[in-house]
């Protein structure tokens, strides 16, 4: 696993382990405060993988601090080492980030560590909620998440500008014809029938017309 790299979101999660053993009065890291640090950091388990998996993130954390317990170590949480479960944990989600051929290790494979390493707390908790390794992986290996929408500011541009109205300044370089359609921007041919010239070009063509006669 040697040239594996952890996203800084991964690293959050590990940080955040710390910190969940400390409050819990801990002085080891185990995969009950390896779960906590997932569930703690902003968007380390992405709603699209949660919702998929039928993940209640509350009652989740609440049934990993019941198994967990409280205790009454007072270490400060840098100095807090991991338990072999943890670190076991940690070789499974490289592994699991090499069989998905990731080029990072990101949060999603660590959740996939914690199930793969199923003697710790971490993993009875997520079973208990029904989440398997199995479902698990295929969630992570196929699940896309939700498309992101333009600004309301955007979207309502682009309706001005498929209205037609003339009242806002074109790009620079766009050819608006009198009737709204404009084929610089678009890209599109004009639709059958539709004279790309302007009312000035037309104008001058009648001109020129009697000029001849």
């Amino acid at each position: 696993m040697i040239g594996y790299s952890f996203t800084r979101r991964v690293r959050h999660c590990l940080i955040a382990a710390r910190h969940e053993a400390g409050r819990l009065g801990h002085d080891y890291v185990g995969t009950q405060h390896l779960l906590l640090g997932l569930l703690a950091v902003p968007d380390a388990l992405p709603s699209h993988v949660a919702d998929s998996l039928h993940i209640d993130r509350s009652a989740l954390r609440t049934d990993v601090e019941r198994r967990a317990g409280r205790g009454s170590a007072t270490t400060e949480f840098t100095d807090i080492p991991y338990e072999a479960d943890a670190k076991a944990v940690l070789e499974r989600t490289m592994e699991e980030a090499a069989r998905l051929d990731a080029a990072d290790v990101d949060s999603e494979h660590l959740l996939l560590g914690m199930l793969a390493e199923d003697s710790g707390i971490a993993a009875a908790a997520l079973r208990a909620q029904g989440v398997t390794l199995e479902d698990a992986r295929q969630v992570i290996a196929t699940a896309q998440p939700p498309v992101q929408l333009p600004p309301p500011s955007l979207l309502k541009r682009f309706s001005t500008w498929l209205s037609g109205d003339q009242r806002r300044e074109p790009e620079r370089g766009a050819a608006v014809h009198s009737s709204g359609y404009d084929t610089a921007r678009s890209g599109a041919t004009p639709p059958p029938g539709y004279d790309t010239a302007t009312r000035d070009d037309r104008g001058s063509d009648r001109a020129r017309s009697d000029e001849r006669t």
